[in-house]
């Protein structure tokens, strides 16, 4: 703190204020965009941008899977992690084993209001020892049925 407070009153803003806000936006969408100056902390204590997720084909299941459930990564990186509305839906052709056999797609997690939420626990994603959400290979190809684009989708 200073010896000696600052003489008051001081100035008022001289701008006049913008309008008000317009009911839908003028240029294309840029909520969904990466913030280019994130710095994504992985694991291991390297730092990487949000391009890094999707970067290597091979890689990007795995590592959107991993990261991408984290709340400071789901909010910089939406675009990478697939969670804006113009992307985040299922695929149509994904197709995945339930623990008793039958062959599932994305939509049989919904079918069933009152056992939606336990299916997406057993199958979309994992809680760790430390309490971290890990999105399972399911979650990623079916983000709309497992309730994992950003906003409510049950």
């Amino acid at each position: 703190p200073t010896a000696n407070p600052t003489k008051s009153p001081t100035k008022s803003p001289t701008k006049q204020p913008t309008s008000a806000p317009i009911a839908t936006p003028t240029s294309e969408d840029k909520s969904c965009e990466d913030d280019r100056n994130f710095a994504l902390i992985l694991d291991n204590g390297n730092t990487r941008n949000c391009k890094w997720l999707t970067l290597n084909p091979v890689r990007t299941n795995n590592r959107v899977a991993r990261y991408c459930p984290r709340d400071a990564v789901k909010a910089a990186c939406p675009a990478s992690c697939g969670f804006c509305a113009t992307t985040c839906k299922d695929d149509n052709n994904f197709t995945f084993e339930l623990n008793i056999g039958k062959i599932k797609g994305c939509a049989w997690f919904t079918q069933n209001e009152d056992n939606m939420q336990i299916r997406r626990e057993r199958y979309c994603y994992l809680i760790t020892d430390d309490g971290n959400s890990l999105v399972t290979p399911i979650g990623v190809a079916c983000q709309f049925s497992c309730g994992l684009c950003g906003g409510d989708s049950s």
